[in-house]
Formats: C-alpha cells, structure tokens, sequence
C-alpha cells in the first residue's frame, strides 16, 4: 500500500506539472532537502518534460492523474482506462519513468474506476488530508489546516498547478510537521 509509516507524512501535489508554480514548489522542496510525491496530468507533462525531468532528477516520485484530468467516473470503462493508459504514456515519454500509482482527478472513484486501474496496473492513491488549496489560497490558512489535521501516516494534498497557495505555505507546513517530530516521504517511487 501506498500509505506512509506512522512517524512520516507523505507530501503530494496535484494537476502540475505548471511552467510557473512547480519550478518554485520544487526550489522549496531543495531547499528543505525533501522529497514529494506529484501526480502529474499526461498531456502536461508532455509539454513540460523538462519538469518531469527535473522532478524525477531531484529524486521526487512522479506519479498519474490522467491524460486530461478527466472525471473517470463519468466515463465508460474503456474511455477510462484510455486516459489512465495515455496519461501513464505521457509521463514515462517525459521523465522515462513509467508511474505506477494514479490518483483520479477530483477524487471520482468507485470500484468499477479502482478495476479499470488495476488492469492498467495502477494502485489508486487518495489522500487523508486537503486544505482545498485551489479554493482558499491564503498560505496562512492552508498551513494552520494542515498542521491542525495532519498526523503520522497521512498523505497531505496540496496542488502545484492552481496558482502560489501551496508554495508560499509549504515552509511552515514543513517547520511545523518537523517541530511535532514527523518526518517526509515519497509515496510510489
């Protein structure tokens, strides 16, 4: 299972990779010495492999979140596991690793998305906490959320392709998760 140890928290970041906003998330993420987990959009990722490239070379896990950050649960089975299947093509085409883990756009799963993932060798990956960073974007706000509810083992959510929010609050996230004695991992990798 993808979930981390209970003395780690699993930092993740959704809907990049964004030409603007990722390259400052990952100097941050340099910074701290720290590593992340991002489920990337297929069709961005081909656009900006050199992203891609840099995430994986800084030792980040780049994981799935479609072709076009589509709702799979609105879809057939097979429209699914085609954007499962071209997102995971987009992304080893970028970074030359092939992801093994998606996390559906929108948090829209069901069993019948979580087989259509399994038989394109998927593990689903959800989250236990999300600050909605693309809908309150105050970096006060998302780092008092995420202090308040995130423990040992969680997987935080947070998004690199929605604007400044997740990277102007990520170092008191890190201090304070640090100051409790919880460590950082990557998930999927």
């Amino acid at each position: 299972m993808a979930h981390p140890g209970r003395r780690f928290v699993a930092l993740t970041f959704d809907d990049g990779p964004d030409p603007t906003w990722t390259p400052q998330l990952l100097d941050v993420l340099a910074e701290y010495h720290l590593h992340a987990t991002f489920f990337v959009i297929g069709s961005a990722a081909a656009r900006y492999p050199g992203i891609i490239k840099r995430m994986i070379r800084e030792g980040h896990s780049v994981q799935n979140h479609t072709h076009s950050h589509a709702w799979l649960t609105r879809y057939s089975s097979a429209a699914a596991a085609e954007q499962i299947a071209r997102g995971r093509r987009d992304i080893a085409a970028a970074g030359g690793v092939a992801p093994r883990c998606l996390r559906p756009p929108f948090g829209a799963i069901s069993a019948r998305i979580r087989a259509v993932a399994a038989d394109e060798h998927q593990e689903v990956v959800m989250w236990d906490v999300d600050p909605q960073d693309w809908r309150y974007p105050s970096s006060g706000y998302l780092a008092a959320h995420v202090l308040r509810y995130t423990s040992g083992g969680d997987i935080v959510l947070l998004h690199d392709g929605a604007g400044p929010a997740a990277t102007r609050s990520l170092p008191a996230i890190i201090d304070g998760l640090r100051d409790r004695g919880l460590e950082f991992t990557s998930i999927c990798g």
